[in-house]
C-alpha cells in the first residue's frame, strides 16, 4: 500500500470523524467517530516517514507550521470556540485553549529535526533537553493528542531499521491503547484533593488498585470500540509497501482548513435556524 493510498484513507476517516462532531447526536454519528479514529495514527506514521524521505525537512516543516496556523481558525470555528468568543471581551476570535491537529504533526516534526541536526558535539549533549522541550510543547500548547501524539511521531522515526514497519504498527496499537488509558484515567484526581486544595502521595498498591477500577469497573462500550478502530491502523500501516504513490500533497494539505471551514459553516447555520 503507497503513502497516497494511506493518505486517502486517513483523509477519509479525518471527514467522517469531524461529520460526526457535527451531526451529533444522530445514532450513526458514533459509527462515524469510531472509523474517524484511524486518522492521526495513519497521518503520525506518514509524518515520521516524510521526514526521512523529504529532500528539504525544513521547508517541509515550514509548510506544517504555515498550514497549522492557517488552519487554527476554522478549527475553532468548527469546534465552536470562535462563535463563543466573538461576543465576549476581549473580542478575540481565536482560542488559544485549544490547537489543531496540524500542530501536533508540526511540533512531531520538529522534534525529528533535531533529532537530525544534533548527532555530535554540543549539540549531541544537548539533544535530549532539546527534544523533551519540543514534546512538551504538545502539552503547553494544548494540541490535539497533546505531548503524547508528539512523542508517537518521534518514536515512529527512531525505531530501528530492521524489519522497521512491522515496528511502527506495534507502535501504533500501543499509542491507541495509550489513549484509551488516558481517556479513562483521571490521574490529577487521584494525585489533588480538590476539596481540600493540597497533593496527596499514593502508594505502588493505590496505583493499581485504582488503575484497575478505571480501566475495568467502569469500562464503557464506546470507548473499547474507539481503541480497538484505532488499533486497526496499525495493520494498514503494516502493510505500507514504502512507495509514494501519486504526490497531490498541496490538496491533502488545503483539505485540512477547507473542510474544517465548510463543516463549521454548515454547523452555524444550522444552529441559527434551531435557534430561530
Amino acid at each position: 500500500m503507497s503513502a497516497f493510498a494511506l493518505k486517502l484513507i486517513a483523509l477519509a476517516a479525518m471527514l467522517a470523524d469531524h461529520i460526526g462532531v457535527v451531526i451529533q447526536p444522530l445514532f450513526i454519528a458514533q459509527y462515524l467517530r469510531m472509523f474517524g479514529r484511524l486518522c492521526f495514527p495513519i497521518f503520525a506514521f506518514l509524518v515520521s516517514e516524510s521526514c526521512d524521505k523529504t529532500k528539504n525537512l525544513e521547508k517541509y516543516a515550514a509548510r506544517l507550521g504555515i498550514f497549522a496556523i492557517a488552519s487554527e481558525l476554522p478549527f475553532d470555528l468548527f469546534m465552536g470556540n470562535a462563535v463563543r468568543r466573538i461576543a465576549e471581551p476581549p473580542f478575540i476570535i481565536v482560542d488559544f485553549n485549544s490547537q489543531n491537529a496540524l500542530f501536533t504533526l508540526f511540533l512531531g516534526c520538529l522534534a525529528i529535526a533535531a533529532h537530525k541536526a544534533s548527532q555530535d558535539g554540543l549539540l549531541k549533549i544537548l539533544r535530549p533537553a532539546v527534544i523533551t522541550g519540543v514534546i512538551s510543547m504538545g502539552y503547553l500548547l494544548k494540541t490535539d493528542y497533546g505531548a503524547a501524539g508528539v512523542l508517537f511521531i518521534y518514536i515512529m522515526h527512531i525505531l530501528p531499521n530492521g524489519n522497521r514497519h512491522a515496528m511502527q504498527a506495534a507502535s501504533a496499537a500501543c499509542m491507541s491503547f495509550y489513549f484509551y488509558i488516558l481517556v479513562k484515567m483521571d490521574w490529577i484526581s487521584l494525585y489533588y484533593d480538590y476539596t481540600r486544595g493540597f497533593f496527596r502521595p499514593q502508594t505502588l498498591i493505590n496505583l493499581l488498585s485504582y488503575a484497575y477500577m478505571r480501566l475495568f469497573s467502569t469500562v464503557e462500550p464506546f470507548h473499547i470500540k474507539l481503541f480497538v478502530c484505532s488499533a486497526l491502523a496499525s495493520a494498514l500501516i503494516f502493510l505500507y509497501s514504502d512507495e509514494r504513490g501519486r504526490r497531490h500533497k498541496w490538496f491533502f494539505y488545503g483539505m485540512y482548513p477547507a473542510h474544517l471551514m465548510l463543516l463549521a459553516i454548515i454547523w452555524i447555520f444550522t444552529s441559527t435556524l434551531n435557534g430561530i
